[in-house]
């Protein structure tokens, strides 16, 4: 147990150190991928614990029982889907009180559907669940996909990780820095609006992988995780004695009931042959998978990240927007100089200098310094650099 807690302990451990990415970036790549991972830990715990039950009868053999459940976490399990929305029905939910009762009247009440012949009982529908299966692995896709737009980061920003060399402390490259990084000769406007473009790219990355994950999530639990949080919060808002009923009169669904069920059929064919007998029976079971009581816990977590994690995504989108089009909100009035520098220049050579800001403070006072020194060459479209070393 020792072992676990420490593995879940290195899980979310975050280390605050200077990254080069935003804020809204780091949300993503960093804490959503901690939390689909630490997801994708515990569902896997359960492979080694939970075990589908299932009521097997008695045989003269027994063998139904042997392997029952091992055949029924192979197969899946399901229940009726005409019976999801009955919220007054008896028994367990999607699940019949007479398990021969396979169709529904005209009058939406159960019924046997022979073969599905008669006209008065239309046959229900099937509803397999078998994510049990592979979850765990579907949780650590989705953390590896949130990484993706920062791998796009540092292909475009490369060019940061070597200013950042630059402006050390111990060093200070003054003159390197200006004739690199403000000379429009050495790094002309049709590059540096190519790493603009793409670093847009990147914001909208995250949105999208949000979305997808989203919605991909959602289309795998048969359409209901889109929802799944709204409900669940308004069902904890019910009293205790509505809540929890299931034996007797439903006054509601469970959230996590109509998400992944806890109960539900499983079919399962016995043959064997030996010298003496010659054995073949189908058997109807009742299972209970008790895997699910976990998975809804996570994946209420899951909804609630991933709903934040598009609004933090959004909100990244539109500050590098602002940016990018008035960089002026981000001065404060005694910021003159600065003000004048920034006016005169390109979106990326604006990157540059809020990066050294960022870096090293003492770097971009002096910088700013000197490259008020060279406003004589007029307009934006002059080239800094170039003026300097003319």
């Amino acid at each position: 147990m020792s072992t676990i807690t420490n593995d879940i302990k290195k899980l979310i451990n975050f280390k605050y150190k200077s990254r080069n990415d935003s804020i809204t970036d780091q949300f993503n790549r960093v804490l959503m991928m901690k939390i689909m991972l630490i997801g994708a830990f515990l569902t896997g715990m359960s492979w080694y614990k939970d075990e589908i039950k299932c009521l097997a009868p008695k045989t003269p053999n027994d063998h139904i029982k042997l392997f029952s459940s091992q055949a029924c976490w192979i197969n899946g399990f399901y229940i009726y889907k005409e019976l999801k929305t009955k919220s007054n029905f008896f028994g367990y939910y999607g699940v019949p009180i007479d398990m021969n009762h396979n169709g529904t009247t005209l009058s939406n009440e159960t019924c046997v559907a022979l073969g599905g012949l008669s006209k008065r009982c239309k046959p229900m529908t099937k509803l397999f669940y078998l994510q049990f299966q592979w979850f765990p692995f579907f949780l650590g896709i989705l953390a590896l996909s949130f990484y993706l737009p920062y791998l796009l980061f540092r292909y475009v920003n490369g060019d940061l990780l070597s200013l950042k060399n630059a402006i050390k402390p111990q060093e200070p490259k003054f003159d390197e820095v200006i004739r690199i990084y403000f000379n429009r000769n050495v790094n002309t406007l049709t590059r540096q609006h190519s790493k603009i473009a793409l670093n847009i790219a990147v914001k909208v990355g995250y949105i999208l992988v949000n979305v997808f994950a989203f919605l991909f999530t959602d289309s795998l639990l048969h359409g209901e995780f889109q929802s799944f949080g709204l409900k669940w919060f308004a069902w904890i808002r019910l009293s205790n004695s509505k809540k929890y009923n299931y034996v007797g009169e439903r006054f509601v669904i469970k959230p996590g009931e109509s998400l992944l069920p806890t109960f539900g059929f499983c079919d399962v064919s016995e043959v064997f042959l030996d010298v003496k007998h010659a054995i073949s029976n189908d058997y109807k079971l009742v299972c209970e998978i008790s895997q699910h009581i976990l998975y809804h816990y996570v994946l209420i977590a899951l909804w609630v990240m991933l709903v934040l994690g598009m609004f933090v995504s959004i909100i990244g989108f539109l500050t590098l927007l602002l940016n990018y089009l008035m960089p002026w909100l981000s001065f404060s009035s005694d910021e003159i100089e600065a003000k004048k520098v920034y006016k005169n220049c390109s979106i990326r050579e604006r990157d540059y200098l809020t990066f050294i800001n960022k870096n090293n403070m003492l770097f971009y006072g002096t910088l700013i310094r000197k490259l008020v020194e060279v406003q004589k060459y007029g307009g934006s479209e002059k080239n800094m650099g170039e003026k300097v070393y003319d």
